[in-house]
């Protein structure tokens, strides 16, 4: 009996260990609560039916994302998403905020490093949330540089 119970506590240790692992990787949630999966991403299909951004395209002069205001389509309909990009001590995170309570967030997909970090946020969608960031480089403990987002939209 004592085996059983030894070998049913190491298996939940060792689960236990394994989500550890996987939100350190990912990182803390966002403002709104909001809990990061790290995801792998295929350069070439990342944004299929999203809509990318990054560095180059709002003139950032390293190539990492960059505060700004910038045109998305929702459902058909234009309208735009603000960025503000802050420090903190454990890297760049930013907030966004869509320029009308209609125009909804559903998903994104923040790149950083090797992979990237997905926010869900449901068919209910977000016109709103606040420090989102990259997976956290295991080197240093810091969130990698953001390189790029790509935005899943919808209009309610």
């Amino acid at each position: 009996m004592r085996k059983l119970v030894f070998v049913g506590a190491s298996i939940v240790l060792v689960a236990l260990a394994a989500v550890g692992i996987a939100l350190a990787a990912a990182g803390a949630p966002s403002g709104a609560g909001v809990q990061p999966t790290e995801v792998a991403m295929a350069p070439a299909n990342a944004c299929v039916g999203g809509q990318k951004l990054d560095g180059s395209a709002d003139g950032g002069p390293t190539g990492d994302l960059d505060s700004g205001t910038h045109t998305f389509w929702f459902d058909g309909f234009v309208g735009s998403i603000t960025i503000t990009v802050r420090s903190t001590t454990a890297g760049k995170v930013f907030d966004f905020r869509t320029d009308d309570p209609s125009h909804l967030v559903t998903s994104m997909y923040v790149k950083g490093g090797p992979t990237a970090n997905l926010y869900s946020y449901g068919m209910s969608g977000s016109s709103s949330d606040t420090g989102l960031h990259s997976p956290v480089n295991p080197r240093n403990g810091k969130y990698y540089g953001l390189s790029h987002i790509c935005v899943f939209t919808d209009k309610k």
